[in-house]
């Protein structure tokens, strides 16, 4: 009676996986018709969005270029700690990225080259979280020690955030982006925000001379602007975006706590 009850509810959950992919295909071929009409005529483009406006009007910015752009490191297995002093040759001393986390960032970088982004120097803390993040992005990393912020100083999140300040320093050419991957405590130290793990801050110099956070994007977004961009063709040049939510906009955050010292 169980194995044939398993058999029956299988052959349930088959039929509904096959309903709702046909579901997909078909939402998928409308949408596609609606933007490539027979008459030739388009529907309004931004009602073909999957991005939300703020990731089309950062997508800009990296078109652009001239950008800092700050990375935390890819989602990391919150179980796992770093050990006391962990050796930053050493990850199995350290905390490092989950499964989920190193795909999110292959997928990072694949988004960015079929995009057509430019990235010229890869900077990164040298924990391993943040060397993997970069090199399964981008391919190659250069480590800066100083980003690597030591929570057992009295001064470990200025000190971090002081040296995220210094590799972002210096003008970066129009249409070419700095990369920069590191953690928590350098985007609090530097900027006063706390990025999500695999999240982008890009940066772009005030008037004082200090950066500040001209877009944002989540590791979930760039995917969404691959299907708009690359699968529906939708047209990065369109007013969507430029108007509704703010681009750059404070998020006020609390402090971390205990447990989220050194990430």
């Amino acid at each position: 009676m169980a194995a044939g009850a398993a058999r029956d509810e299988g052959l349930v959950m088959g039929i509904v996986r096959l309903i709702v992919l046909c579901v997909l295909l078909v939402t998928g071929s409308l949408a596609m018709a609606q933007h490539h009409a027979p008459d030739g005529t388009t529907a309004p483009k931004h009602q073909h969005w999957h991005s939300k406006p703020v990731a089309v009007a950062a997508l800009r910015l990296l078109e652009e270029g001239g950008n800092v752009v700050f990375f935390r490191h890819g989602k990391t297995d919150m179980l796992a700690t770093d050990g006391t002093g962990p050796d930053r040759d050493d990850c199995r001393t350290q905390r490092n990225l989950s499964r989920m986390g190193r795909e999110a960032s292959r997928e990072m970088g694949d988004a960015w080259r079929l995009l057509g982004l430019v990235a010229t120097d890869v900077w990164s803390s040298p924990m391993c979280r943040c060397m993997d993040t970069a090199m399964l992005a981008f391919g190659h990393a250069t480590p800066v020690a100083d980003l690597a912020p030591d929570p057992a100083a009295a001064d470990g999140m200025a000190a971090a955030g002081r040296a995220l300040l210094r590799v972002a320093a210096g003008e970066v050419q129009p249409g070419t982006n700095r990369i920069v991957v590191a953690h928590i405590f350098n985007a609090l130290g530097a900027l006063d925000t706390i990025p999500e793990e695999g999240e982008a801050l890009i940066l772009r110099p005030a008037p004082d001379g200090k950066p500040v956070i001209a877009g944002r994007l989540t590791a979930t977004q760039w995917g969404d602007l691959v299907r708009d961009l690359l699968v529906f063709h939708l047209d990065l040049a369109s007013p969507y975006g430029r108007e509704g939510d703010e681009v750059g906009m404070h998020h006020p955050h609390h402090s971390p706590d205990a447990s989220e010292q050194g990430r």
